[in-house]
């Protein structure tokens, strides 16, 4: 099946989801456009003061299906073998160089609907389920 991975979630009322805002990622994002030290602290006053927003990007459906693969749960704690934590991880690898377009096999997308309805809440799982369901997907 093939899967739009770029698709992005919305709120009850239309609007982007957008990702909480991560500041070690800011920190990451500073450090890798090559600023020098005095650059970096002026990007961190201005963000302190208010003057500077860390960007919130979309939430996509690649990064709720990496998160929804990536989370240890409390009901398989004792129960999941390491095969199946090693096809997780090739599964997140597949995912993470998949451009918009995923192919996924029926048994993949029965396991990332199971465990995206354990890590989310109904905004999210709502979506995300509609995303998954081959009928509403481009080919």
């Amino acid at each position: 099946m093939n899967i739009n991975i770029s698709q992005s979630f919305k709120t009850s009322d239309g609007k982007d989801l957008l990702e909480t805002g991560d500041f070690m990622e800011f920190a990451i994002d500073l450090q890798k456009k090559g600023l020098k030290e005095d650059e970096i602290v002026e990007q961190f006053r201005k963000f302190w003061n208010g003057q500077l927003e860390i960007i919130r990007n979309p939430i996509t459906l690649k990064k709720v299906l990496i998160r929804a693969l990536e989370t240890n749960y409390e009901d398989e704690r004792n129960t999941i073998k390491a095969e199946e934590k090693a096809a997780r991880w090739a599964l997140i690898l597949d995912i993470q160089k998949a451009g918009d377009i995923i192919s996924l096999t029926p048994e993949n997308v029965t396991l990332l609907r199971k465990l995206v309805g354990k890590s989310f809440g109904v905004i999210i799982v709502g979506q995300a389920w509609e995303m998954l369901d081959p009928k509403e997907t481009a080919s």
